[in-house]
C-alpha cells in the first residue's frame, strides 16, 4: 500500500489486507471484532506473527467465542485477549496501517459474506488514524482482560501503537523542558 493511498476493499481484499496487517507489523497488532472463528489462512498468519514475537491484542464481544477458538488463542503466548459487552466494530491495525470494515475475524465471512472495508496507511490520513487510536483506547479501557500475553505479564499492559502523536511529542519534549 502506497503511504498516500486509501484503498477500498471487497471481501477478498479484506482477507488479503488482514493477512498483510499480520505480515507487515513490526511489533504490535490490535484487532477489534465481536465474533471470532479464525480461518486456516488467518490462523497461519497469526501464528507466524506470534512466532516473531509480535504482540497481538484482540478485543471481542464477551460470551461470543466458542471454547475451541479460545483454546487456540490461549495457546499463543503473545496474544492478549480482552472482552467487551458491546463491541461491534471491525478494526485491524498495526504500526503502519488500519483496516476498518464489515468483516469479523470469522471463517464464514471470508468465504460467503459480502464484505467491504477501507485500508489506510498511517501517513495518508493522520487525523483519521489518531481518531481511530483514541477510540480504540477507549474501547480497551472499557474492556476486561481475559488472557494476558507473556509480554503483558512481564512488562505491563502497554500498546505502543495506540500512543497519540501528542503523547509522543510530550515524551520527547518533557526532558528538554526540564533543562
Amino acid at each position: 500500500l502506497d503511504d498516500t493511498e486509501v484503498r477500498f476493499l471487497n471481501r477478498q481484499g479484506l482477507v488479503e489486507g488482514i493477512k498483510s496487517i499480520f505480515k507487515q507489523s513490526k511489533s504490535e497488532i490490535v484487532i477489534l471484532v465481536p465474533y471470532i472463528k479464525i480461518s486456516d489462512a488467518i490462523w497461519q498468519e497469526m501464528k507466524n506473527a506470534e512466532k516473531k514475537g509480535k504482540h497481538i491484542i484482540i478485543v471481542y464481544r464477551e460470551n461470543e467465542m466458542k471454547s475451541v477458538e479460545k483454546d487456540k488463542l490461549y495457546s499463543l503466548p503473545h496474544v492478549t485477549l480482552l472482552n467487551h459487552p458491546h463491541i461491534h466494530t471491525k478494526c485491524y491495525m498495526n504500526e503502519e496501517s488500519i483496516i476498518i470494515g464489515s468483516m469479523n475475524l470469522y471463517e464464514h465471512s471470508e468465504v460467503y459474506n459480502r464484505e467491504m472495508g477501507v485500508l489506510a496507511h498511517l501517513d495518508s490520513f493522520d487525523t483519521i488514524y489518531e481518531d481511530a487510536k483514541r477510540e480504540i483506547r477507549e474501547v480497551i479501557k472499557a474492556s476486561t482482560i481475559e488472557k494476558k500475553s507473556h509480554l503483558v505479564i512481564n512488562n505491563g499492559f502497554k500498546i505502543n501503537i495506540l500512543t497519540t502523536d501528542e503523547e509522543l511529542l510530550r515524551k520527547y519534549l518533557d526532558p528538554i523542558n526540564k533543562v
